[in-house]
């Protein structure tokens, strides 16, 4: 995983610490690799040292083997359905209200 950290083709990382042996394992690593890395902790806050390091880091605080799939639900979630451009779109056409009391004429 190093290896592939150190390329400059690599923006970032996603690393799933399941243990403390992998968050022990996080905490060797250099400071930029830290930098490209996001880091889905599923133990307690505090298995993660120096949090601040890296580019994210997600608590789960649960070992329920969904909580990746939730995660990725949550962050993938579908973009909001536009109207296309040669359809009509309903929208409430309320006129604003002055409320300086002169009319708009």
């Amino acid at each position: 995983m190093t290896r592939e950290l150190t390329s400059e083709r690599t923006t970032f990382g996603v690393f799933f610490a399941s243990g403390s042996k992998t968050a022990r394992w996080l905490a060797t690593l250099p400071p930029d690799l830290k930098a490209k890395l996001i880091v889905v902790n599923c133990n307690h806050h505090g298995e993660i040292d120096d949090q601040q390091s890296f580019m994210s880091v997600f608590n789960m605080n649960t070992y329920v083997t969904d909580s990746g799939t939730w995660l990725a639900e949550l962050l993938n979630s579908p973009p909001e359905i536009r109207t296309p451009a040669g359809e009509t779109e309903d929208v409430d056409q309320k006129a604003p209200v002055d409320k300086s009391g002169e009319s708009a004429d």
